[in-house]
């Protein structure tokens, strides 16, 4: 777990990326434009943050890149992480269902901006020990997690 001071300034960069974020939707201004999400494996942190952070994507979120690795880098199985993921998935669908921020920016905050032609794929960007054989156990892990 990581150490007081630096939950804290993980804490301050999360707080001062929301607020570069806030009211800053690319959907109906460029709707090519689109975000990725990953989670920071070199600064760790609580679910619910990661939650948050994913959420303030909204209908900006595109694509989740799945992967379990410890604050070192080294890579773990996915499942080691499967509830972790499966709570970053509810907040992603959450992001996805919820108003744009431009919506919410131009006061129709009750519309829904999700663009269905876009997919919304959920990548296994990486496998423990960089090894193909993990890729079938990954994959299997991510659908289980997906609920298929």
């Amino acid at each position: 777990m990581a150490s007081a001071s630096t939950s804290s300034s993980t804490a301050a960069r999360s707080r001062r990326a929301r607020r570069r974020l806030a009211g800053c939707s690319t959907t109906s201004a460029r709707p090519n434009l689109a975000c990725a999400w990953q989670p920071p494996y070199w600064a760790p942190e609580e679910p619910d943050a990661e939650a948050a952070a994913v959420g303030l994507l909204g209908a900006d979120l595109a694509h989740l890149h799945v992967y379990a690795w410890e604050p070192d880098g080294t890579r773990r199985p996915l499942h080691s992480e499967a509830d972790r993921w499966r709570r970053r998935f509810a907040a992603a669908g959450d992001a996805l269902a919820a108003p744009a921020n431009s919506a919410a920016a131009a006061g129709t905050a009750d519309a829904v901006h999700i663009d269905v032609a876009r997919p919304h794929l959920a990548l296994v960007e990486f496998v423990p020990g960089d090894d193909p054989a993990c890729l079938a156990d990954e994959v299997a892990t991510l659908r289980a997690v997906l609920g298929g």
